[in-house]
């Protein structure tokens, strides 16, 4: 990676930023005639459309309340290869958005935002009496997509990412916070004051906020490219230097394979001294009747996962009958004829309570807290259940079951048919994440020869968020072999840092994922364990090389077993053979830890 003193300091190349605006005047006309000119090859009949190699920009959105600028609906058996061209947009809608599309692949493209979604520069005071800092916008980044200035002074509407400002690595020990930027109000030096709150309610003095550090400030908005509906979709060669959100989305795919994303790029522009390339997730696969396909894709530098895949577990409302169920939408999905397997658990612990065959139709129902088992003051982040509150009236399922069950209390519904089970992600290469490496929450995946490092959280996640997220379900017959991991598990204030951890539910007292197999991994340099796995039933580790762990101290609230190179808690069935662990840090405890576990060996 570059050092700072090598690069452009400037948010786009010379020959970019210098493009008069008949220039952009120029590139916007030729952007409709484009489009134009796929949608017209599409409706023909033909197969293919090569566009001419060129800078295309986009002004104008679809005037949605989810706005795109550009907007495939209904292409079938088509391919839209770009041939190298770079597409501009000019706001923080979404750049391209397929529909109910069928064997659409595109391909050879760059995409691009002018101006940038994100600003970024140097911090150059911190008040911790005011939980406050004062930052000195780069050159060039006070220019900022509408979109980010939008929540102008509100804290909470910004979030921020700490680099090293000399080598633009990722900062360790950095916690995520949220931020307030008014631009119409600089200090009397042309810095800014940002307000300052910790997720966790982490205090600033315990953030790893210094003077010196370079910062990115970002905002969630829309995503670059998104897959909704169809089936069989393919974004093959696919260049993306900014995002104003998720990278790469998709939802509610079908086909025998979800998505494939086949050497596509979420990386820092060259020529500049930008410090991040996306704003959140790389690639987000929900709600897919088949896992995605992530094959040959390198990511670099980003606010959030380098990838996830999940679905959404839906919450029982109300219970009519031993065989009526009323719930939010399964996967986004609504009416369903052909009956499908879910599964009934209590949402704290994830306890099954069994499995049945459902039906449903679509039915209006106001929530009354009378009539309501799910606790509504534990609300999910995501999916269909974030909007649900008492008094409001919803469009709810009413599900038929096969067999009656019992329900009492707060409820989820897992549904392993639309959760993109059976992932594939192979050969990649990411480096630098907020959050998690790869966070897969759904059954089946095949996770081999990548390349993870410098993450905030785990490298690799194998669990389902029923708690916060509301995504799953959880993870079973997964495996992880012949990855490569580097610093995995940087965030300061985990308490259970790994980079590999499998941890779901109550684990103390069941065991929610199983039939995991690790297998000829090489895992160094881990601030703390190199993996966790507690709750499980079913776990191989074989062939593993495990080098420096326990390279930082412990929190004082860490779970039992902290900074083991390997910890295991509720495990059985284990199989191991031919691990070796080696270079333990300053702070490590251990090679091994086991509590409760049973070793078929």
């Amino acid at each position: 990676m570059s050092t700072w003193h090598t690069l452009n300091a400037a948010p786009y190349p010379a020959e970019i930023s210098n493009w008069s605006e008949a220039t952009k005047e120029s590139q916007r006309e030729a952007g409709k005639a484009v489009i134009a000119a796929i949608k017209k090859a599409a409706t023909s009949g033909e197969s293919e459309i090569k566009i001419p190699k060129g800078d295309y920009r986009f002004a104008e959105t679809d005037g949605s309340n989810r706005p795109s600028f550009i907007h495939f609906r209904g292409m079938t058996n088509f391919t839209i290869d770009f041939q190298g061209s770079t597409l501009w947009f000019e706001n923080e809608a979404t750049g391209i958005v397929t529909s109910r599309s069928d064997h659409l692949t595109i391909k050879n493209a760059v995409l691009d935002w002018d101006p940038l979604p994100f600003t970024q520069g140097i911090i150059t005071a911190v008040y911790p009496e005011s939980s406050s800092f004062d930052v000195r916008i780069d050159p060039g980044y006070e220019r900022v997509a509408p979109g980010m200035s939008a929540s102008n002074g509100k804290l909470g509407g910004l979030r921020g990412m700490l680099f090293d400002a000399n080598t633009r690595f990722i900062k360790a020990g950095q916690t995520g916070f949220t931020l307030s930027l008014d631009w119409n109000k600089p200090n009397d030096d042309g810095t800014y004051r940002l307000k300052y709150r910790g997720f966790y309610k982490i205090p600033i003095t315990e953030s790893n906020i210094e003077v010196g550090d370079a910062i990115a400030i970002l905002k969630r908005m829309r995503r670059a490219i998104r897959i909704e509906a169809g089936s069989h979709s393919v974004m093959e060669n696919i260049t993306l230097y900014s995002s104003p959100f998720v990278a790469f989305a998709s939802n509610v795919t079908s086909g025998e394979h979800g998505p494939v994303f086949r050497d596509c790029k979420i990386v820092r522009r060259p020529g500049t001294d930008r410090l991040i390339a996306g704003n959140a997730d790389g690639f987000n696969i929900s709600n897919s009747i088949e896992g995605p396909i992530v094959e040959n894709c390198s990511i670099e530098n980003i606010g959030d996962d380098f990838i996830n895949v999940h679905g959404h577990l839906a919450r029982v409302i109300w219970q009519d009958s031993p065989t009526e169920v009323i719930s939010t939408r399964i996967n986004y999905r609504g009416t369903i004829t052909e009956p499908v397997e879910v599964e009934f658990l209590k949402r704290n612990t994830l306890e099954s309570l069994g499995k049945r065959m459902v039906t449903s139709t679509l039915v209006k129902w106001t929530i009354e807290k009378e009539r309501c088992l799910a606790d509504l003051s534990r609300r999910m982040r995501s999916g269909d259940t974030t909007a649900l509150a008492y008094g409001k009236t919803e469009t709810l399922l009413k599900l038929q079951l096969d067999k009656p069950i019992q329900l009492e209390g707060d409820i989820i519904i897992a549904c392993e048919k639309y959760s993109g089970a059976n992932a594939i992600i192979r050969n990649n290469s990411m480096i630098g994440s907020l959050a998690r490496g790869i966070r897969m929450q759904s059954p089946g995946a095949l996770i081999e020869n990548n390349r993870i490092a410098y993450t905030m959280g785990p490298a690799l996640s194998l669990q389902g968020h029923a708690g916060y997220w509301g995504e799953g379900p959880y993870v079973h017959d997964v495996t992880v072999r012949n990855n490569t991991i580097v610093y995995g598990g940087l965030e300061g204030k985990n308490k259970d840092s790994a980079a590999i951890r499998i941890v779901d539910g109550d684990y103390a007292g069941r065991q929610i994922a199983s039939n995991i197999s690790i297998t000829g991994n090489r895992i160094y340099q881990s601030p703390g364990a190199a993996l966790i796995a507690r709750g499980v039933k079913g776990l191989e580790l074989s062939d593993n090389e495990i080098k420096a762990y326990g390279m930082a101290q412990a929190t004082e609230d860490s779970l039992i077993g902290a900074n083991h190179a390997i910890v295991l808690q509720n495990v059985s069935d284990l199989s191991t053979a031919n691990n070796v662990i080696d270079d333990a840090g300053d702070f490590a405890e251990g090679a091994l830890f086991q509590l409760d576990v049973s070793n078929k060996n």
